[in-house]
């Protein structure tokens, strides 16, 4: 449902179906950068920043995502891409550039991931 309203520009859809994601997970760091690129869209850049770096936070503390579920490592996946898309709108290549690079272990193997992670930086 995340992925339709945000392909479908509808950020307050998106944004509340990611409030909702929230109260069923335990490694909420994906909805986190959802919810930050989500009110990026709404042209909220300072909510959306606050919420990145708290994110950040999150994502220092992960070693490993093996033992999470498949919507965790996908909510996660798509957060990171969003976000990193966010910093390339407002013209922060290099900060989506190192996004990108921390995640980059974790995702060793998905080629959606890689393929995404192109293009968002070329």
């Amino acid at each position: 449902m995340i992925a339709n309203e945000l392909s479908a520009a509808d950020y307050n859809k998106a944004s509340g179906w990611v409030m909702k994601y929230y109260k069923i997970t335990r490694n909420n760091v994906g909805a986190k950068y959802l919810d930050g690129a989500t009110k990026f869209g709404k042209l909220d850049k300072g909510g959306a920043n606050t919420v990145w770096k708290e994110a950040d936070g999150l994502l220092a503390k992960i070693t490993s995502i093996e033992e999470w579920s498949e919507a965790d490592k996908t909510i996660l996946r798509m957060g990171i891409l969003e976000t990193a898309q966010c910093y390339v709108k407002a013209k922060q290549k290099e900060k989506a550039r190192v996004l990108l690079s921390k995640v980059s272990e974790l995702f060793e193997g998905d080629e959606e991931f890689k393929t995404r992670s192109e293009e968002i930086l070329k």
